[in-house]
């Protein structure tokens, strides 16, 4: 039975024109970027093999690209350090996009048998950090912000309170105000209503929305009593 099997996949490899002393990386490859990248593996299961890859074979084309196998793979350990010596690879690459040079540097690497070099502790981080982007930090323009008052075109604004995320910053009272300031918040995210009363006893309220640097949403809501004020003085 030994002998029929092994007479058989003999057979099937000749047909294949698949020379019985190859290398895995002969027959096992991937195409990226219009080049063939040699692979090494074979079936993970039963065996449990570390570089485990999966393809079909047929007995006149010979072996498919793999389909299926080792995707992460990670090796760790800590070598008496309070930091992990920590490996990585990630075999079919970080980007899909083919025209991306991260859709195939790993799979290079994998076929070379290299690794990814993990860093954990704050030391090699900062050492080996190519480059860094703050996503939602505080705007690092300092400074204040200024706003035009809004009012009716036969009203005065006599008071304004200025909040930012809910809390009161600013209170401003005059006979006719036409702006109001305020320090720029370090926030990353943050909203500012402002309320304007007006001589009419009516008011404004006004939102604008910030993220980051960027003002993102602007909207206003007014509420006036002109009508009410001129007939309360008729009386």
């Amino acid at each position: 039975m030994v002998k029929s099997a092994l007479g058989d996949a003999i057979n099937d490899l000749k047909g294949a024109h698949v020379p019985l002393n190859a290398a895995p990386g002969d027959v096992l490859a991937v195409t990226r970027q219009g080049k063939r990248i040699p692979l090494h593996g074979g079936i993970g299961d039963p065996n449990g093999q570390f570089n485990a890859i999966t393809t079909s074979f047929d007995s006149h084309s010979g072996f498919s690209e793999p389909f299926h196998g080792s995707s992460y793979v990670q090796v760790v350990t800590w070598n008496n350090s309070a930091c992990p010596d920590a490996a990585t690879i990630l075999t079919y690459s970080e980007s899909s996009n083919p025209e991306s040079p991260f859709s195939a540097d790993q799979t290079q690497l994998f076929s070379r048998k290299q690794w990814v070099p993990e860093r954990f502790c704050l030391n090699d981080v900062i050492a080996n950090t190519v480059k860094t982007k703050d996503l939602g930090a505080a705007c690092a323009q300092a400074g204040t912000l200024t706003y035009r008052l809004h009012a009716h075109p036969r009203a005065r604004v006599v008071g304004a309170r200025v909040y930012v995320n809910g809390k009161l910053v600013r209170r401003v009272r005059g006979r006719r105000l036409r702006t109001v300031t305020i320090p720029r918040p370090n926030l990353p995210t943050f909203t500012v209503k402002i309320v304007t009363r007006l001589s009419t006893r009516g008011r404004v309220v006004s939102r604008r929305s910030y993220a980051g640097c960027t003002r993102t949403k602007v909207r206003h809501r007014a509420r006036h009593s002109l009508r009410r004020s001129r007939a309360r003085r008729r009386a």
